[in-house]
């Protein structure tokens, strides 16, 4: 019988292990899926449940102490600590060949998690596929701008009913295809996993992991090393523009780039059209091997 490929998924923010089960499942006889998770936020968590106004002064302090690029590229460089940390952790459990996929905020942990496991091990990684994930931003005054929303919304994850958080957090634009239902359905899908008490765990993730304490990896996707695969929803504007600039970039090199296009669906493809991303995976895996 002949040994089944392995896909290695790591969900979005607020994951939970339901994220990715109907695509697991669509896909399951050809593929073993192994669900990462987020890293272990736990530590920044701790410090938040000690003080959340305090974490927040901190984060003002360090601010007004060192000018704007030197406390982004600080966020920059612990960003990229944590995900170098949370590969020691985990490599012992990757498979020897396997294709990664990431969604949204574990679209941009894929992405540097592959950057680490091809300087290392550049067989063990077979492809990257990304849906709706962010390569990251080069503009210091976006990155400082993303940073404070990041921030506010981290405390407020750490101060409030998530419920209400949560009410306001499927509000933002890039959520706008979702119907009402479909947001009453993430909601309370994220209630029952984490409940008030893993407020604080959200709230350090926002922390740690906010697309402003990332570099941009932007380079890393066109340059040719990995082949990679950028699915977005043709009603999420932003993500869809994201992929036309990065094949554009990759006209002039060698890099092995396609963006699919998933017609009926937003920035939550996964959630919206499972069967649309299982194929969408399975022509991505034919791209690569071409």
């Amino acid at each position: 019988m002949k040994e089944r490929e392995v896909l290695v998924a790591i969900p979005g923010f607020m994951a939970s292990d339901e994220d990715f089960i109907h695509i697991a499942r669509l896909l399951s006889p050809r593929f073993e899926w192994i669900n990462l998770g987020l890293p272990n936020s736990s530590d920044l968590a701790e410090s938040i449940t000690a003080s959340p106004t305090k974490r927040l002064e901190v984060t003002k302090a360090n601010t007004t102490e060192v000018n704007a690029t030197d406390t982004l590229t600080l966020g920059n460089r612990a960003f990229e600590r944590r995900i170098r940390d949370w590969y020691q952790e985990i490599q012992p459990r990757l498979p020897k060949h396997f294709y990664l996929l990431g969604y949204s905020m574990g679209g941009r942990l894929a992405l540097a998690l592959a950057k680490i496991i091809y300087e290392q091990r550049p067989s063990q990684i077979r492809g990257l596929i990304l849906e709706s994930a962010h390569p990251g931003l080069a503009d210091e005054e976006q990155k400082s701008i993303r940073r404070q929303a990041d921030n506010r919304w981290a405390q407020r994850f750490a101060t409030e009913p998530l419920a209400r958080v949560l009410a306001d957090w499927y509000q933002q634009a890039v959520f706008s295809s979702l119907s009402e239902g479909e947001k009453g359905q993430l909601i309370s899908m994220k209630i029952a996993h984490y409940g008030d008490t893993g407020r604080l765990a959200l709230s350090a993730q926002l922390y740690a992991f906010g697309l402003s304490q990332q570099a941009d990896y932007s380079d890393f996707i066109v340059s040719g090393r990995l082949p990679v695969s950028y699915t977005s929803g043709a009603l999420d504007a932003k993500f869809t523009a994201i992929a036309t600039r990065l094949v554009e970039r990759t006209k002039k090199s060698s890099a092995r780039l396609c963006h699919l296009l998933a017609l009926d669906a937003g920035h939550n493809i996964h959630f919206q059209n499972p069967q649309w991303m299982a194929e969408s995976i399975l022509e991505s895996i034919d791209f690569f091997k071409k």
